[in-house]
C-alpha cells in the first residue's frame, strides 16, 4: 500500500459546532472511492464518494454532544418534616 495515493481530506467544524465541512480529493483516483469519516470520541460516521480526481466539498449536520451532568443533590429542607 502506498500512502502517496491516499486521498487528501480536510475537515473543519463550524464555530457553533452544528456542521462539519469536508473537502476531499484524490488526484490519483481513476474510479469511485468510498470515504468514511468519524470524529474522535464519537460514534457517528459521515460518508462521501470520490469520483475520479474531482474534489468534493460537502457539509454535514452534526448532532450536539451530550454532556453528562451531575445529578442534582436533594434539597436539605425537603427532608425535614413538619
Amino acid at each position: 500500500m502506498s500512502l502517496h495515493r491516499e486521498p487528501v481530506i480536510r475537515v473543519k467544524l463550524s464555530g457553533d459546532g452544528k456542521s462539519l465541512l469536508v473537502l476531499a480529493c484524490n488526484p490519483h483516483n481513476q474510479a469511485v472511492e468510498q470515504i468514511r469519516l468519524r470524529r474522535p470520541g464519537t460514534q457517528a460516521e459521515y460518508a462521501i464518494e470520490l469520483v475520479g480526481c474531482f474534489p468534493v466539498i460537502q457539509r454535514f449536520a452534526v448532532a450536539p454532544e451530550v454532556t453528562h451532568r451531575e445529578t442534582p443533590s436533594l434539597n436539605s429542607t425537603s427532608l425535614i418534616g413538619p
